[in-house]
């Protein structure tokens, strides 16, 4: 009866599942690498990086800039009417309108056209304007291009957006391995489930065999009481396993970007744990060389210290001295009377000049300095940093390597104790119907069995686990790789 009742069990609990559509290895795969929180940062991280490129890029935009003013005066003095003084007061004003540009390019040219008229009056005078029009070039020689900062800044923030992608390209792994790590969990658990189940039906059938043989007094009805007992407890360890299923899947459907209730309706595994090869052959050399050339977050880490690098050169070379080239042209017209209009047309007369100088730049300031040993020391750390983490990812292949090698043996190991406690278990049947043996014989068997079950899967979720973190710390986790197999070797 007990026996029915579990078979009834198992039919539900099988048409619950299969009324959910199966999870593949891809689809938690790809469902984490788009849903993952992770990578959702990582992709606002190269929007603020895009942003601090605009800004940079904003220094060679034109600037224009201008100004309207005017004043007047009311000045005494005093004059002579023949030999007689006179104190009187003289009027004079004066308006006046500018208009530029500012322009700074690449190269470390600077333009800046200018466009001014002054408008003068006096009492007693006619008024004067006076329009000019220049522009002015300056060019960086002798070290002048070197401390072009503004330049080094826009260089320093396109390698600042190429770190940001490597850092997305990292996460998506990072998640992807996430979700490869709690999809073995979630088959490794299943397969634990059935393992109890089948250890409570065997249970089961021993109890209902041993009632049997009571009820047709071949065996003493105190052997019931301890075989109640392990069946109960079997039962424990079933109930437990169900949880342990339920956690399982809770943690791939987080592990997957998704919701607690997201995760309840994940149907059951559709992939079976990879196969383990009887050794392990891998070059562990030549898996680390790939590592340190295809981890995005080490390319990430070097992107960075080369745009300090940049800046600091930059900023180092704003310390010292530069010359400037600086070409200075120029057209002026004078209008007087009523010509001497807000218009640059006419006049009675006009000119221009033209001029060619060297300025020299002032040396770096305190804060130049400040800043660049602040930059400096920045630099000095992303270094640190950077080679840490290619410390660490030779160790992390290394673990990996030795986790699979270790995982290999030891699935071995059990699948033959299973086989053996297979053996053993039918033998003791046999020697318990022959009158040789008893049922404690049996139950310490069966559990053996058990156990033995258990730790096999455990041993092959430890070794699939063990080749994604092989994958992740080679840098082997885009969208076509095969958590299945080994990554291949440069």
């Amino acid at each position: 009866m007990f026996v029915r009742l579990l078979v009834l069990l198992a039919l539900a609990v099988s048409a619950r599942a299969s009324a959910q559509a199966p999870v593949s290895l891809a689809d938690a795969l790809g469902a984490a690498r788009q849903q993952s929180p992770e990578v959702a940062l990582a992709g606002e991280a190269i929007a603020g990086e895009r942003a601090n490129l605009r800004a940079a890029a904003s220094a060679f935009d034109p600037q224009l800039y201008g100004s309207v003013g005017g004043g007047q005066a009311a000045t005494p003095n005093r004059s002579f009417q023949g030999t007689t003084p006179v104190l009187a007061t003289a009027g004079s004003g004066y308006q006046q309108v500018e208009v530029g540009v500012q322009r700074q390019y690449r190269s470390g040219l600077a333009l800046t056209p200018l466009v001014q008229m002054t408008r003068t009056a006096a009492d007693g005078t006619s008024a004067l304007l006076e329009t000019t029009a220049g522009v002015s070039l300056a060019y960086p020689v002798l070290g002048g291009r070197e401390r072009n900062t503004a330049l080094a800044a826009e260089d320093a923030a396109g390698q600042r957006i190429s770190a940001a992608r490597a850092d997305l390209d990292r996460a998506a792994e990072t998640a992807a391995a996430a979700a490869a790590v709690a999809y073995w969990d979630y088959v490794g658990a299943v397969r634990i489930q059935e393992a109890l189940q089948v250890a409570e039906a065997r249970a089961a059938r021993l109890l209902a065999d041993t009632e049997a043989l009571v009820a047709a007094d071949e065996r003493p009805a105190a052997d019931l009481v301890a075989l109640r007992a392990d069946l109960s407890r079997r039962r424990a360890a079933r109930l437990s396993a169900d949880q342990s299923v339920y956690d399982a899947r809770q943690r791939l459907g987080l592990a997957m970007g998704g919701t607690a209730a997201d995760a309840d309706a994940l149907g059951p595994a559709a992939d079976a744990l990879p196969e383990v090869p009887a050794t392990v052959e891998v070059d562990e050399a030549a898996l680390v060389a790939r590592a340190l050339d295809a981890r995005a977050d080490l390319l990430g880490a070097d992107l960075r210290v080369r745009a300090l690098d940049r800046e600091t050169a930059a900023a180092t070379a704003d310390l010292r001295p530069s010359v400037d080239v600086v070409l200075d042209a120029g057209y002026t017209t004078l209008s007087e009377g009523a010509a001497a209009q807000f218009l640059p047309v006419g006049g009675a007369s006009r000119g221009g000049r033209v001029g060619v100088s060297l300025r020299v730049n002032r040396l770096g300031s305190g804060i130049t300095r400040a800043t660049t040993e602040r930059q400096r020391a920045t630099r000095e750390r992303l270094r640190i940093a950077r080679d840490d983490l290619a410390r660490r990812i030779r160790a992390d292949v290394a673990g990996a390597v030795a986790s699979l090698r270790s995982g290999a043996a030891e699935v071995a190991q059990t699948r033959e104790a299973v086989a053996l406690y297979q053996e053993a278990v039918e033998n003791e049947r046999l020697r318990l119907r022959l009158g040789m043996g008893t049922l404690f014989d049996v139950q310490i068997v069966e559990e053996r069995l058990a156990n033995a079950r258990t730790s096999a899967v455990q041993a092959e979720v430890r070794y699939a686990q063990a080749l994604v973190r092989l994958h992740a710390a080679v840098g082997a986790l885009g969208p076509a790789a095969d958590l299945c197999t080994l990554p291949a070797a440069p």
